[in-house]
């Protein structure tokens, strides 16, 4: 549990500290000018996305790690705002078990279509199913896109959050990196 309140610490620093920096340093990267945006954040979104999860497990038991692989679709519905639902498949190393994670989060993007990279915020709901285990977590994260083109983008992201697995006694911990391709509408 320390782990976690560590890691949460970390988080809020990173995010005051550096969502900020790296919006104010944007203006240097303006393509083109006003009206020849990249892509609109507005519309669908479709990625392929690739994770590593680790789940702190509060019994004294060692941390489960893995990696997974899925899908994602977003749709924006403001300017700033979108919703995104990802499934995922994949291993946890330690116990070779099978996992399957959804994630439904809204996603706050800082700047404009007119800049290649674009810092964002997110939270939402993961369910994780592990060997037949249910979990449920409360997540937040943050992330970059960056367009090469006006349609296609590559992101990265990381997220933490606390849960409740099945038949585990007390608070679950999970953290996630997470790497994609994504085509936006």
């Amino acid at each position: 549990m320390h782990a976690v309140s560590c890691s949460l610490r970390t988080f809020a620093v990173a995010a005051l500290v550096g969502l900020p920096t790296v919006a104010a340093a944007q203006d240097t990267h303006r393509v083109g000018h006003a009206g020849e945006g990249l892509s609109h954040n507005m519309g669908l979104s479709i990625g392929l996305v690739g994770s590593g999860i680790t789940l702190d497990l509060p019994s004294g038991a060692p941390d489960l790690n893995g990696g997974m692989g899925g899908v994602a679709v977003g749709y924006g519905i403001r300017k700033n705002i979108t919703h995104v639902a990802r499934l995922q498949f994949g291993r946890l190393d330690e116990s070779s078990a099978d996992i399957l994670q959804l994630d439904g989060e809204t996603r706050y993007v800082f700047n404009d279509e007119n800049v290649r990279l674009r810092p964002f915020v997110d939270g939402g709901l993961s369910y994780l199913r592990i060997e037949g285990k249910n979990a449920g977590f409360v997540k937040a994260g943050l992330g970059l896109n960056y367009f090469l083109s006006p349609r296609y983008a590559l992101e990265a992201a990381v997220a933490i959050g606390l849960g409740k697995i099945s038949d585990v006694d007390g608070t679950s911990g999970m953290r996630t990196a997470r790497v994609g391709f994504v085509w936006h509408r």
